[in-house]
């Protein structure tokens, strides 16, 4: 048999290429689109955008109506034409051949702002993110919230006017903040 007569297989490109591809030619999109362009479920997509959302990659830009579908992502940093490949919190980046801890990726400069705005004893978490530009509902937003609750920095305080305040431990916080511009990783109290 000749070579001629091999057929070339081309092989199926997976659907995380195809939000890959699809999010690097709309730097600013809406999940809903993606879902429906794409032919994708919420619970394939979530993930996906997460690990995305956790390196740095996309940010999320506006939630209406607190429904997934509708939440709006804008792409921050584009490395080029090969898609990551996301598995359990990990990401390696073909196209600058890095392995990205998503839980280091997020760990310093964002916890380092929401600490930063943690001003006074008792704050929602609403003033403490639309302080420093962030929104509510991002992943990383959600992920240093659990890490701060687990490192004793915040636990639920008083409501006030309907809204629930989180005490603040400055004492912890300030060793938080120390720890982070050390590039150390504090273990989470008891």
């Amino acid at each position: 048999m000749g070579s001629a007569n091999l057929k070339r297989c081309k092989r199926k490109q997976t659907n995380k290429e195809k939000v890959w591809k699809y999010i690097r030619r709309n730097k600013l999109f809406r999940v809903g689109d993606v879902m429906t362009v794409l032919d994708l479920t919420q619970a394939y997509i979530k993930p996906v955008l997460w690990h995305l959302e956790m390196a740095g990659y996309i940010r999320l830009e506006e939630v209406e109506r607190n429904q997934y579908v509708e939440r709006v992502y804008v792409m921050l940093k584009d490395t080029g034409p090969i898609c990551p490949s996301m598995v359990n919190g990990n990401m390696y980046d073909h196209n600058i051949k890095e392995n990205i801890d998503v839980d280091d990726a997020s760990w310093a400069k964002e916890k380092q702002k929401l600490l930063s705005a943690m001003t006074q004893k008792y704050m929602t978490k609403k003033e403490i993110v639309e302080s420093v530009g962030m929104n509510v509902s991002a992943a990383v937003v959600i992920r240093c919230f659990k890490d701060f609750k687990a490192f004793g920095v915040i636990e639920d305080g008083p409501r006030t006017k309907n809204k629930r305040t989180l005490f603040i431990d400055k004492e912890k916080r300030d060793e938080l903040i120390r720890a982070i511009e050390q590039g150390l990783r504090p273990t989470r109290s008891a």
